[in-house]
């Protein structure tokens, strides 16, 4: 039993060839892009480029766009790891009748055991490179764009002679965070591409890539995960969750599978059982637990548990807003097991529910800037729901 009343489901998902059985154990720890073999949800993507692939017309660039979370880097590191396993003709070396022709590839799987996927898990590739925000050891947490020192390495690296005589492959995480001098660094890489390179940028926000680094490379779009592989993709990482509260975290994390493992760790859905609780007595809250609630919070080794708080009510707040919005029921989860947030959409305009929003928004923002009290941020957020 879990925190909304639901049966745990140990079953794996139906419909996907995902098993967790006694020879495929689940690791302890979240895993890593770079050691994961599993991509679900990105087959179209997959179908793309393994066409282009065995058209022999791959792009010198690449731009994986979509939401944070998804799996991009995932992806970005199978496409990396299924290249740089592959063998390139020698065109000097052509067979008596002419070369021999490539057998097309119908799967961009390489075994976890491979020692191309060995290799790059370790970071021991010398084709491969992956650019990433650098730790800032300061404020405790990756710096907030990559830094054009990083990404100036990139083009003598694809200059060079493949150590392998096949591809050379960069990843650039969190590509849209560069700033203009990064970008014209990565746009002069792009003018002049050497052969059999590839270089993937990975972007939350495609529009902060300026519009010259969008016009020369591939953009390939990724969807939200379903329902069904977020479920698969979660039971691989050891978590076993109820109809109801898998609905609450794929909804909170807006079906972003690095989203809701952050929200698990850190107590997210936790802190949603403790709100929807507290909106069981809307309009007439009773303080008196609302209080323990925020002495709990405002510890102040539970900052965590704070921004969970606030991002919970954003979440409630917009969800609210999207439902007035589009006329609309309230999509199954938490939210609609109680009929009080239908009186609520039902009796608020969208223009005050969307003022809501801003003010929540506002106060939040005021909060945390301002570095001020937590207890009385939570009580006054509730207060802002009736006000």
């Amino acid at each position: 039993m879990n925190l909304f009343g639901d049966d745990v489901q140990d079953e794996p998902v139906q419909g996907t060839d995902l098993t967790v059985n006694d020879t495929d154990a689940v690791p302890e720890a979240e895993t890593l892009p770079k050691d994961n073999p599993l991509c679900l949800g990105h087959h179209l993507q997959e179908e793309g480029i393994l066409k282009l692939y065995n058209a022999d017309k791959m792009p010198h660039a690449l731009i994986f766009a979509g939401a944070e979370g998804i799996g991009k880097l995932t992806f970005a590191y199978r496409v990396a790891r299924f290249l740089l396993a592959q063998d390139i003709a020698d065109p000097n070396q052509d067979a008596l009748f002419g070369p021999a022709e490539k057998e097309p590839a119908g799967s961009m799987d390489i075994a976890p055991d491979h020692p191309t996927f060995r290799r790059i898990a370790a970071g021991g590739h010398s084709d491969f490179k992956i650019v990433d925000r650098l730790y800032d050891d300061a404020k405790g947490r990756k710096k907030d764009s990559v830094e054009v020192a990083e990404i100036r390495k990139v083009a003598p690296f694809l200059r060079m002679t493949a150590a392998e005589g096949g591809w050379r492959v960069v990843i650039i995480n969190d590509a849209d965070t560069m700033n203009r001098s990064s970008q014209n660094a990565i746009l002069k890489i792009l003018e002049e591409p050497p052969d059999n390179t590839l270089l993937v940028l990975m972007a939350h926000r495609l529009g902060a890539l300026i519009p010259t680094i969008r016009s020369r490379a591939r953009v390939i779009n990724f969807q939200p995960l379903s329902l069904e592989d977020f479920q698969a993709l979660l039971q691989r990482q050891g978590h076993h969750l109820g109809q109801s509260e898998l609905q609450a975290l794929y909804t909170l994390s807006e079906s972003s599978i690095g989203r809701a493992l952050d929200l698990i760790d850190q107590g997210g859905l936790d802190v949603m059982g403790k709100v929807i609780t507290m909106f069981e007595d809307y309009p007439e809250w009773k303080y008196s637990q609302i209080h323990v609630v925020a002495e709990d919070l405002a510890r102040p080794n539970n900052s965590h548990g704070f921004m969970m708080f606030q991002n919970v009510m954003l979440w409630i707040a917009r969800q609210l807003t999207i439902a007035k919005a589009r006329g609309r029921n309230l999509p199954n989860g938490p939210l609609s097991s109680l009929d009080l947030f239908d009186t609520v959409i039902q009796n608020s305009s969208l223009e005050g529910l969307m003022r809501l929003c801003d003010t929540l928004q506002d106060h939040f923002e005021t909060v945390n800037r301002g570095n001020l009290e937590k207890r009385h941020a939570v009580l006054k957020a509730f207060s802002i729901f009736t006000a």
